[in-house]
């Protein structure tokens, strides 16, 4: 921790030994830097979190708060060509608003003073840390009005309040880098992450992912609709005078092939898999319709020759299941609350049931999930077939 003793030790040291550096954002699809944070930095070396606490524990932190803005404004005017026509990502932290900062509107006199459209401004708002909603809603009411972005900053942080959504409406959500980092090996944040951007779909607002450092990382971001994207995977924090704009560019340009392939092989083993799906639920009708064996002894045949199937079951024409669930194998670790569904269990609220019967197709394919019968992530092909004089469904969980 910093040593500082007196109140004008701190104000000195703020005065002098703060600066702002910049870190891109870029947009992968329109190709382009869009946006830059700022990020404040001591000449000493101390870490922002330092810097943050001790100005609140000598009730200094409106004070720090508006002195790492004025200078991240006041530099980010004089980029020049690296900011025209693109944001400033400004950090507003909330612990640190008053009213005269809500009524007042200092970040809209300060943006006005150098130069600047608050257009170009988005302020990003740490939503896990705000004591007084009311006060919240009402600066970030006020800048929107003014024409600024607001950003959730963090989102997907411990702490982080869904209620925060509908009480900002956000134009940008961005993803907390715990949430990315090596997201490629990890079903539960695909599937957080995939939820969020499915939620910003919904509501208007663009998601940006923080801390990308990887290629992977990237790409299954990429995969999951995400448009924005910030990290050391395209460049770190840098002063104004050594701002990497060309280079974040170049390694965007070398980016894009690889991005193209991998959609592009993305695309053929989703081609293949679907191929197998039907061929393997088509070989299992088969032998239901050329031989007198029960479903379940058909279930175990197919099993040995195709170790991905977990679970195979039949429904009737509404729902009902009328076979036993074989399973393959079962976690250890599922709690008995979880078990394969028996026969007369109803499914007719399950998607691969009512897909089949609302869409009035014959084969259904349903995204991952984790099966309740076996904990394993599998994904549910259902198909429809005549089978003794009446509708069937045959449902066969394979392993992803």
């Amino acid at each position: 921790m910093i040593e500082v003793s007196m109140h004008a030790d701190l104000q000195q040291f703020l005065s002098h030994s703060l600066y702002p550096v910049y870190q891109p954002i870029l947009d992968i699809k329109k190709q382009v830097v869009i946006g830059l944070e700022s990020l404040t930095r001591s000449t000493d070396g101390v870490s922002p979190l330092e810097l943050f606490a001790e100005a609140a524990e000598h009730n200094m932190l409106l004070s720090f708060d508006r002195s790492c803005r004025s200078a991240a404004l006041s530099q980010f005017r004089d980029l020049g060509e690296c900011s025209r026509d693109r944001l400033l990502f400004l950090n507003i932290d909330v612990s640190a608003l008053d009213d005269a900062d809500s009524v007042a509107g200092w970040i809209i006199e300060q943006v006005k003073i150098n130069g600047l459209a608050n257009s170009q401004v988005a302020l990003e708002i740490v939503e896990s840390k705000v004591e007084s909603t009311a006060k919240l809603i009402d600066f970030v009411n006020r800048h929107r009005q003014a024409g600024f972005l607001i950003v959730l900053d963090d989102f997907g942080e411990s702490h982080s309040n869904l209620n925060r959504v509908v009480q900002l409406k956000p134009d940008i959500i961005k993803i907390d880098k715990a949430l990315i980092r090596d997201i490629q090996t990890d079903y539960y944040k695909q599937s957080i992450v995939q939820a969020i951007v499915s939620l910003s779909n919904k509501i208007g607002a663009i998601t940006l992912a923080e801390g990308v450092e990887t290629r992977d990382e990237l790409f299954v971001c990429y995969e999951m609709g995400i448009q924005l994207y910030q990290g050391y995977y395209f460049s770190r924090p840098k002063q104004p005078s050594e701002f990497p704009l060309f280079e974040c560019m170049e390694a965007l340009e070398h980016l894009l092939p690889e991005l193209n392939e991998h959609i592009a092989a993305g695309i053929q083993r989703v081609q293949r898999e679907n191929l197998q799906y039907n061929s393997i639920s088509a070989d299992i009708i088969s032998r239901l319709h050329s031989t007198n064996e029960s479903a379940e002894v058909v279930a175990r045949w197919i099993m040995q020759a195709h170790v991905h199937i977990d679970c195979v079951y039949l429904l009737n024409e509404q729902g009902i299941q009328i076979s036993k669930t074989v399973c393959r194998t079962r976690s250890e670790t599922v709690h008995p609350l979880f078990s394969p569904s028996d026969e007369a269990a109803d499914h007719s609220y399950k998607e691969y049931y009512y897909y089949l019967k609302y869409l009035g197709t014959n084969r259904y394919i349903s995204e991952p999930y984790i099966s309740l019968a076996t904990g394993n992530i599998c994904r549910t092909v259902s198909s429809r077939f005549i089978h003794q004089g009446g509708v069937c469904i045959l449902c066969v969980d394979f392993s992803v």
